[in-house]
């Protein structure tokens, strides 16, 4: 299949950009159908699921797409991102087939875990797409387009399927779901760029042993700031998505197709945040600025979680407080979870795709130890406004660690207006240079 070249300054700019969106589309429609037909799994008697059985699933869901974000990371620095993708889509399309046309609750189950597993490396490719073909000035901005494209495959996900479950049984809207993914691979291989050929980022990357590259990005001071962001921005934003349709369910008492649909404003307020929030991030040139906006944010993020916590809490069951106050949530939380942190790992160069591998690990940890709490949570008798005051605290890390980051630039070099070119590990931190035992000249 003819694809585009691999050096695409002169490629139109929307081919460029469908490059990096396509692909984290389909896999984020394709891995949001087990979250929009939970509802309708939920109800079935054949499959006994129960809000303990549910919360363990998505928490092994959580740790398996840690471990295809690990492999997936090196496997797309060495071999790039078409290939990788190329196989994932085709293998996330076997995975939605498992778990639909299984007849007992171990398909369903094994489907959806391995479906995890094959979706870990979309964002990582994208990621190195990005790193590859566009200029450092553009890379916030790449962040919000790629996940605009992200979300909008999550909120069709929602509304497409929650309507198709109207009409018919889970099993056959997971196979429609399949079936969409393997016409979508072939569009994405056409608009993918085969393999980068820039010899400077090869001469880079050759310059030290992988292990010590890896152990000068985990042990970087930025690195495990961020990590701290990633980790209440992935609860913030993934767990609390896969939980959102039962919230309402529960909350409001509403069936499995409202709450299905009912449960898309929380993917439309991220979409929102890259629409709006994004961009004006993106046009601030001062690294203050771009600071006070994100901090702003997720100061305002607090809150609305707070009185969302206190909404559970009094028994209030006004449909439009709880539909605006998720979707001031995921506004809030969007910018943080999709560009923020998402930029410092590209500064890599030909080890981005592992820095962002771990950085989302950090993040997915976190989400794994929310879902088994919350697991835990259910199974002694508690209820919503427990999980909603541990997202709390989430949301408060978050804002501790991004105020770190604010109040020390040297932390943040890859908001430095004055550098044009990428700074090696060594200008990162200065513990790198015991690690790797020496400096890279520069």
């Amino acid at each position: 299949m003819k694809s585009i070249p691999a050096e695409t300054p002169n490629a139109p700019t929307l081919l460029r950009y469908a490059a990096i969106c396509l692909p984290l589309f389909g896999e984020q429609f394709l891995s949001a159908m087990p979250s929009a037909v939970l509802p309708a799994m939920r109800m079935d008697e054949s499959l006994s699921l129960d809000d303990e059985m549910i919360t363990a699933v998505l928490a092994s869901g959580m740790l398996i797409n840690g471990l295809g974000k690990l492999f997936g990371g090196v496997l797309i620095d060495r071999y790039g991102a078409r290939s990788f993708l190329s196989w994932s889509m085709l293998l996330m399309a076997a995975a939605a087939l498992g778990f639909a046309l299984g007849r007992d609750l171990a398909a369903p189950l094994l489907g959806f875990v391995f479906l995890k597993l094959c979706a870990a490396g979309g964002w990582l490719c994208a990621c190195k797409l990005m790193e590859q073909h566009f200029p450092r000035e553009t890379w916030s901005w790449c962040f919000a387009v790629v996940g605009v494209g992200s979300r909008c495959g999550a909120v069709l996900a929602r509304l497409g399927l929650g309507a198709l479950l109207k009409k018919l049984a889970w099993r056959h809207v997971a196979i429609i779901t399949a079936a969409f993914m393997l016409l979508l691979r072939y569009a994405c291989l056409a608009v993918i760029p085969r393999a980068s050929t820039r010899k400077e980022s090869q001469e880079a990357s050759e310059m030290l042993p992988w292990w010590k590259r890896a152990c000068a990005i985990l042990c970087n001071t930025s690195m495990l700031l961020y990590f701290g962001v990633m980790a209440g921005a992935t609860c913030l934003a993934a767990s609390l998505d896969d939980d959102v349709a039962l919230i309402l369910q529960d909350v409001l008492q509403l069936d499995e197709a409202d709450a299905s649909m009912a449960s898309a404003v929380f993917p439309a307020g991220l979409v929102s945040s890259l629409l709006l929030a994004a961009p004006a991030y993106s046009f601030l040139e001062r690294r203050r600025s771009k600071f006070i906006l994100e901090l702003s944010l997720q100061v305002v993020l607090v809150l609305v979680l707070y009185s969302l916590l206190q909404l559970v809490l009094s028994g209030v069951q006004n449909r439009a407080f709880y539909e605006i106050g998720l979707f001031l949530i995921a506004f809030t939380v969007g910018l943080t979870y999709y560009v923020t942190p998402n930029a410092f790992p590209l500064s890599f160069g030909e080890d981005c795709a592992f820095a962002s591998a771990v950085l989302d690990i950090a993040g997915l940890v976190a989400a794994f130890l929310f879902h088994t709490t919350s697991s835990k949570i259910f199974g002694s008798g508690g209820s919503w406004h427990h999980v909603l005051g541990i997202l709390l605290g989430f949301a408060l890390l978050q804002l501790l660690c991004t105020a770190v980051l604010f109040l020390f630039p040297r932390l943040t070099p890859h908001l430095s207006a004055e550098a044009d070119r990428r700074p090696s590990h060594s200008e990162f931190e200065g513990v790198t240079s015991q690690i790797i035992g020496k400096r890279e000249e520069q």
